[in-house]
């Protein structure tokens, strides 16, 4: 079997114990799977995924490889990535956005082969026709969605020039509804997020714009019979005042804390952006709260280089031991004590964000 032709794990899948990497210089995927605990692999995968996961449990846990790659397609300028997760794991789906290519793959996530039924949404180029795309960029899948008196697991695809959201049934993958279309910028723009969420009781999808005001945008999913629309219930975020937004991308809401968290694409335009992710309740309001990514990586790595440094310390004490033949266990524990993953991060002015 070539890389292509990798068969995963349904029960990976299932645990959804996988992180999927769109590369946009090569226009494919990588997929990252779990990966040993020794050697030089764990410090060189403790950083790639130590960014991604935005957590102090990220440098005991986050150790990954490659299981696979999706196939390359020259100059379609790959994107986001979403999974969804079949009753059967078996039947998994990957979508990955092209936004040259105006159209949306769709992979097996346990062969890594193309989706035999339709490995392809949409493909013409430049078009406004249900099903197809102008610059499709942000994807996700949302579940037990209220349809026609039934639940169905939903497809979410955000374009970029057509400036709405189609919504596909899965996994047949048939068309059953847009929204937002005449409420988003049709202008040329770099990106657009979404960030669905629901409360209990109805399922919302959060849209970020590039608009003077009313950047992000909140819709409710509204069942109207064979079809799945949405209807415009808030909106915020304008270029001016403390919780300034000026060029936004990524959205994510935590329903734990009833919070948004709007993340800056800021380096696009170098001065223009935003200085990392501004965080809002679900109803629009300013926390208070914006995290510093520049700060934040550099006390990460800050953080992984000092951890490093103390590994070589603890190798060059167990060879000091050997030699000695005697035990400095005790030391050597309280060392690593204070090398803990909240301690890292307080010895490089990081700290958890506050929750109340």
């Amino acid at each position: 079997m070539d890389e292509h032709e990798q068969a995963l794990d349904p029960d990976l899948v299932r645990r959804a114990g996988m992180v999927l990497l769109s590369a946009m210089s090569t226009s494919r995927l990588i997929g990252t799977g779990p990966r040993s605990r020794d050697g030089l692999g764990r410090r060189i995968t403790l950083w790639a995924v130590g960014v991604t996961c935005l957590a102090p449990a990220c440098f005991s846990q986050a150790l990954v490889e490659p299981v696979g790659a999706t196939w390359e397609y020259p100059d379609s300028d790959v994107d986001s990535v979403a999974t969804w997760v079949a009753p059967d794991a078996a039947d998994s789906l990957i979508f990955v956005t092209e936004k040259d290519g105006d159209r949306v793959e769709v992979w097996s996530a346990v062969s890594g082969r193309p989706y035999s039924p339709m490995h392809f949404i949409g493909g013409e180029q430049d078009s406004d026709e249900e099903g197809q795309f102008d610059r499709p960029n942000a994807v996700w899948v949302i579940y037990h969605i209220p349809l026609n008196d039934e639940f169905v697991d939903v497809l979410l695809v955000c374009e970029q020039l057509n400036g709405r959201v189609q919504m596909f049934r899965l996994p047949e993958l048939t068309w059953i509804g847009q929204f937002a279309a005449g409420d988003l910028s049709t202008r040329r723009v770099f990106g657009r997020g979404l960030g669905p969420y629901d409360d209990g009781e109805d399922h919302f999808v959060i849209v970020t714009d590039r608009r003077t005001t009313g950047k992000v945008k909140k819709y409710r999913l509204v069942d109207d019979g064979d079809v799945l629309g949405a209807e415009l219930v808030g909106e915020f975020g304008d270029e001016s005042g403390d919780d300034a937004l000026n060029i936004v991308e990524s959205v994510l809401v935590d329903t734990a804390h009833d919070r948004i968290h709007v993340c800056g694409d800021e380096w696009r335009t170098v001065g223009e952006g935003i200085s990392g992710i501004r965080v809002f309740d679900v109803e629009g309001e300013y926390t208070g709260i914006t995290v510093n990514m520049h700060r934040w990586l550099t006390g990460m790595w800050g953080g992984i280089m000092h951890t490093l440094w103390n590994e070589r310390s603890n190798q060059r004490l167990r060879d000091a031991e050997t030699r000695a033949n005697a035990s400095k266990e005790v030391k050597r524990v309280h060392r690593w004590a204070l090398l803990s993953n909240c301690g890292i991060l307080q010895q490089h002015g990081l700290h958890p964000l506050e929750t109340d």
